[in-house]
């Protein structure tokens, strides 16, 4: 009997969650902040600024953000404990195939991947884009319309990827705050809830709710 295969990132983890990730308001938000970010560069500084400055910018940006991704999922990994990993990673929310844990270490991920997108989109605006403004004032849609949909296309990367550095920000508070909160309800890293009078243990279920 051959083995089962495993899923890998993008057909088990992306296309998993693809209704969970189309439903994100920042997807759309992003998507609407581009269109405007488009529609009034032309009519100031950054309208006028090369490609390639542009570029630039979004790889330093790019970097520090994929960085913080990294140093997030290092933090989940390490800083819980193993006892409450272990926890954390059998705790489903209702209607999940995901567990908690399987969520959080996601969050990370999919904001790493959205910045390595970011610095592809720079690597080709530099190769292809250098010397052309982003928007210049007075340019029609109907003459440069490729352009205009590849810079309305980086806008909304742009955006997209600084509410998914938002996101890693949030859940490092978040993780913060259900250890401290596991810690003050006397939850031990083997999951149980110690009781003040000194009665019984009982069951704990972690604090890393499905929203988080």
């Amino acid at each position: 009997m051959g083995k089962k295969r495993t899923q890998g990132f993008w057909s088990g983890e992306v296309w998993g969650r693809r209704k969970q990730l189309l439903k994100d308001p920042a997807l759309w938000v992003s998507l609407v902040l581009a269109c405007v970010t488009g529609l009034i560069a032309p009519f100031i500084p950054l309208g006028a600024l090369y490609v390639q400055d542009l570029a630039n910018y979004a790889l330093l940006y790019a970097a520090l953000s994929f960085g913080a991704a990294i140093a997030g999922a290092g933090i989940a990994l390490g800083v819980p404990g193993d006892k409450r990993v272990r926890r954390w990673s059998n705790l489903k929310p209702q209607g999940s195939r995901y567990s908690a844990f399987q969520n959080l270490l996601f969050t990370f991920a999919w904001s790493a991947m959205i910045q390595i997108g970011l610095v592809l989109v720079s690597f080709l605006a530099i190769a292809f884009g250098t010397g052309f403004a982003v928007i210049p004032l007075g340019v029609a849609f109907s003459d440069a319309w490729f352009h205009y949909f590849v810079v309305y296309l980086a806008f909304w990367l742009w955006w997209y990827a600084l509410f998914e550095l938002s996101a890693v920000v949030r859940i490092f508070m978040q993780v913060a705050g259900a250890i401290v909160k596991e810690n003050v309800l006397n939850v031990d890293e083997g999951g149980k809830e110690e009781s003040a009078t000194g009665g019984g243990p009982e069951a704990k279920k972690s604090l890393i709710l499905p929203h988080d």
